[in-house]
């Protein structure tokens, strides 16, 4: 949940590569847990001790540490129901890519459904993600540093995301969707894994009713 979340900006959440990039701060966290702190706590107590102090807060602000926790918390409650396919793509879609569903690009996740490929492209993992997606990458070494334009100094950022029913010269949709397929096969149990063409069938039943 951490690496699809990524609460220090890494980009971790888009590189499948990564997700052991939070694998040191997740045991201290539930270690935490189990000795009754509250989440909240927890997660700050451990990213306070491995980066620096108020990381979290000075990154997010009250609202949006509030918000990390929350879904922190959905998450830990939707280990319970990892057999339905489509409700773990969904909430994937909206902790990867919470960038997506701003006023300026507009998506849902029913409406980012309905570009899916009939058939997921092999070389869709082609190119760097983070340029794919149009986002930031942030070093962890120290606090960002804002330039002269108010970017963080450290970051590449190349915005190539479409808004809905506009044109995708970059070809980022089909990279997403083998992105967020393949996040959600991997936290799929086996014995409840779908083939694209039944997940697809049940996701158009969902998104129909």
């Amino acid at each position: 949940m951490l690496h699809d979340l990524d609460p220090m900006g890494t980009c971790c959440r888009l590189n499948l590569d990564m997700e052991d990039e939070y694998a040191s701060e997740a045991p201290h966290i539930a270690r935490l847990l189990d000795g009754g702190a509250t989440l909240r706590d927890a997660v700050c107590q451990v990213f306070d001790e491995w980066f620096w102090d108020d990381c979290l807060q000075n990154r997010w602000g009250e609202a949006g540490l509030n918000a990390l926790v929350a879904k922190l918390d959905q998450g830990l409650e939707h280990l319970s129901n990892r057999h339905d396919m489509p409700a773990l793509h969904e909430m994937l879609f909206h902790h990867t890519l919470p960038d997506l569903s701003t006023d300026d690009l507009g998506w849902s996740h029913a409406a980012f459904m309905q570009t899916a490929p009939k058939q997921l492209d092999p070389n869709a993992f082609d190119s760097e993600p983070a340029c794919r997606a149009g986002m930031p990458v942030i070093s962890l070494d120290e606090p960002a540093v804002e330039d002269s334009d108010g970017e963080p100094a450290s970051g590449v950022h190349q915005p190539a995301m479409p808004r809905p029913h506009e044109p995708d010269p970059a070809n980022t949709l089909p990279w997403l969707h083998a992105l967020l397929l393949e996040k959600t096969r991997r936290r799929t149990p086996p014995e409840h894994l779908l083939s694209y063409p039944q997940f697809l069938q049940q996701v158009q039943h969902r998104t129909s009713g």
